[in-house]
Order: C-alpha cells, then structure tokens, then sequence
C-alpha cells in the first residue's frame, strides 16, 4: 500500500527543487526527507529522483508519480476547501438528473451557467427517466434533464409542467 506522507515527501522535494529547502518547508532533517523518499521508492520499486547539481531533477518513473502526486494533493486541498464552505453553510446544492436519452454535450451546454456559479455545487445523477422522476417526486433531485416531457400525474403537483416540456423539446439531442 502506498504511504502517503513518503508520497507527499517526494512531491514537496519535487516543487521545491531539492531535499534542503523540502526539508525546510516541512520542518523536517534533510536525512528524514531523503529517507522517506527512498522509501517511497523503495515501495514503488523504481527511482524517481536523480541528483543534478545541487538540486534534483525526474526520471520518467518519477514525472509519472509526480503528476498523479500533483492530482492527488491539489483534490486534498479541494477536501479542505469543500469542508470549509460546507461548515461555513454557503454552499448551495444542485441536484440534476440526466436521463439516459439526453447527450452529454447537450446536458453540459444547458448546465454551464451553474458550472460558473460559486458557491454552488452541481451533483448529477444518471438513470433511467422513470427512476430519475421518482427521485424528483422524493425530493432528492432539484431538475431533470430529459429527452421527453413528464408525463402527467395528477398525484404529482408540478409548476413547471410547460417550463419542462420546452426545456424536454430544447435539450432533446441534434443528430
């Protein structure tokens, strides 16, 4: 199993150019950070730093481990981010349903003004138009994005019956 502190190690040493100014910035011995990135190499079975000069530079194996490091602690600090906003009670939440029928590129053109909105955070939720109507009718989906209008349910109040048979005909798939 991969360790992540060797992991972050590695990736600190990497954005700082050497194991004297990582071992700085993570408050650390020089010979902890260079350990724990032998280890990481050790675990991953290829050399992923070569000495150059006085700093360090990737081999192929190591810009490998260095771009997915890169992924996986930029999403960490989104953790943090998305907790924070979550705690703080400004969020708000989105929920659409994509039916099976509709494009994907169609979905994304009608959602990209809600992609650019801060604060808000879009969950979409694919499935079958019937399924996705039900979640709608439990309130666990704001919207639906169909191929089709809702067919009528006079157990089912709705005010945007006209809104969603337009919206169902203007999202409907273009060849």
């Amino acid at each position: 199993m991969l360790n992540y502190r060797h992991l972050h190690c590695f990736w600190v040493v990497t954005k700082e150019g050497g194991f004297a100014r990582a071992a700085e910035r993570l408050d650390r011995a020089v010979n902890t950070t260079s350990a724990q990135v032998r280890e990481l190499e050790k675990s991953l079975g290829h050399q992923l730093l070569k000495a150059t000069g006085r700093g360090v530079a990737l081999t192929e194996a190591g810009q490998a481990a260095f771009a997915r490091a890169d992924e996986i602690f930029q999403l960490g600090q989104c953790v943090a981010d998305e907790v924070r906003e979550a705690a703080s009670g400004k969020v708000a939440r989105l929920a659409v349903g994509l039916s099976d029928g509709i494009s994907k590129l169609a979905a994304h053109a009608l959602l990209a003004p809600v992609l650019a909105t801060p604060n808000l955070r879009l969950v979409c939720h694919e499935g079958e138009f019937e399924q996705l109507l039900a979640e709608l009718a439990l309130h666990h989906l704001d919207l639906i994005l169909a191929g089709q209008a809702a067919p009528r349910n006079p157990n089912l109040r709705s005010t945007l019956d006209h809104w969603c048979a337009a919206c169902a005909c203007s999202a409907a798939p273009t060849a």
